[in-house]
């Protein structure tokens, strides 16, 4: 005798597994769907790609990244990105199931360097997703307990998710930890994109300003609103010049720290600064400004295997009023970077001003090969014409040799963009008072 509701329950069975097939293809057809648009996009992988570096194509299933002692894009950027080439290389060159970077010789760093590498790792991992055997991440620990937070807080343990290293909730909450990236499949500017980038600008100031209040001052009201503008500008700026939509910038403060190490990074893949310019057409407005600098140092013998043409449009770059982007000679774009280099210099003066027991602010911007380094000793002042200049030599001067102790070409490696990164100690002064 047949049981009463069998017949109902062998329909919902039926109707379950036809549910099911429907499931499993609409969420092929979405793999399929982000495959493609992952495709689209250059990977991160492959601008740290390097030919030359490749080695023997193997089946090396676990590779070991050594994290070098001082792992900083300010005091130490050829090793430290020379890590960063090597784990997209021995990835890209073998069939790699076992990663593990090894930080515990690590004793200096800085959020740039630890960034950059962390954005490949995560793209490592995202890829390996859609295989079936997944890429695996190990690592070491250095032994001094602040950088080990670091790594867990806001480095490769943190980007990667990595729950079971994760901070415990009571120290994690002792961090300022600010991450945004923006990475889309065209290039173009559009009113949305805007939008998201002059919000990220205004929740960076409250980053910042949030790292200040912890230390007893705080942002006024108009440099909030110029700082604001300031990071929106440099991003755009990124974006449009770099010819590519794929930015981050991210901040890091650990309060349990002894130094109280504020730190900043800003950095795009795509153009260099220098490339910018030399794609250029010779009759351009933005080529005229540039191309008596260029015929000056030909002329005085300065340019040759330390001091390239790429190098000095670099610098170029730097100054008030210059941009691969201008379109007329009235045209006030380039102030992005300029208002960040004051800032720069008014952080430095207020760590100065404090007698700040650790390391002054210092701050270096790497495009391509060229590595420019900033501790508050060369300033940016007004020319006779009115506009900003920073030479980095005694008499700044733009016409002459900059000082190679802080302008320098890097032999082997180069970044495949732009990267600003910025340290600065926070020094607590027992009462509310406006900076910067």
């Amino acid at each position: 005798m047949k049981k009463e509701g069998w017949p109902d329950r062998l329909l919902s069975i039926k109707r379950y597994k036809a549910l099911k097939k429907e499931w499993r293809k609409e969420n092929k057809k979405k793999r399929q769907k982000r495959r493609r648009n992952l495709s689209r996009k250059p990977r991160i992988l492959d601008r740290f790609y390097d030919p030359d570096r490749q080695r023997k194509r193997g089946s090396k299933s676990d590779i070991n990244i050594k994290v070098p002692p001082v792992f900083s894009i300010i005091d130490n950027p050829e090793k430290s990105l020379e890590v960063v080439y090597e784990l997209a290389n021995e990835y890209i060159s073998n069939s790699v199931r076992e990663i593990t970077i090894d930080h515990s010789r690590m004793q200096e760093v800085d959020l740039a360097a630890e960034a950059v590498l962390d954005r490949v790792a995560k793209e490592i991992k995202t890829g390996s997703s859609f295989k079936r055997k997944k890429t695996k991440f190990y690592g070491h620990y250095p032994d001094d307990k602040n950088l080990k937070r670091f790594i867990k807080g806001v480095g490769i343990v943190k980007t990667l998710d990595l729950q079971h290293e994760r901070l415990p909730q009571k120290e994690e909450s002792d961090l300022r930890v600010f991450s945004r990236t923006g990475r889309k499949f065209d290039n173009d500017l559009n009113p949305k994109d805007s939008d998201y980038i002059e919000r990220v600008g205004t929740e960076f100031v409250d980053h910042i300003n949030d790292c200040l209040k912890d230390h007893g001052t705080m942002l006024a009201p108009g440099a909030k609103q110029r700082l604001s503008e300031y990071t929106g500008e440099i991003i755009k700026n990124a974006v449009e010049h770099g010819g590519e939509h794929d930015w981050a910038i991210y901040g890091y403060l650990d309060k349990n720290h002894p130094d109280h190490i504020c730190e900043i990074t800003i950095f795009n893949l795509g153009k260099t600064f220098s490339r910018s310019f030399l794609e250029l057409d010779e009759a351009s407005v933005s080529w005229q400004e540039v191309k008596p600098y260029i015929e000056e140092h030909e002329k005085k013998g300065f340019l040759g295997r330390d001091w390239k043409v790429s190098d000095l449009l670099t610098l170029v770059s730097l100054q008030g009023h210059v941009s691969s982007k201008h379109e007329d000679k009235r045209s006030d774009r380039g102030q992005g970077t300029v208002e960040l280099i004051e800032v720069f210099q008014n952080l430095h003066e207020e760590c100065m001003k404090e007698g700040s027991s650790s390391s002054s602010a210092k701050m270096a911007l790497v495009s391509g090969s060229t590595h420019i380094y900033f501790d508050g000793k060369y300033r940016m002042k007004e020319d006779a014409h009115g506009r900003s200049v920073i030479a980095f030599n005694e008499r700044n001067d733009l016409t002459q040799e900059p000082d190679k102790n802080y302008i320098s070409t890097m032999k082997n490696i180069n970044f495949p963009g732009s990267i600003i990164s910025i340290k600065f100690p926070m020094v607590y002064s027992g009462s509310e008072r406006e900076s910067i």
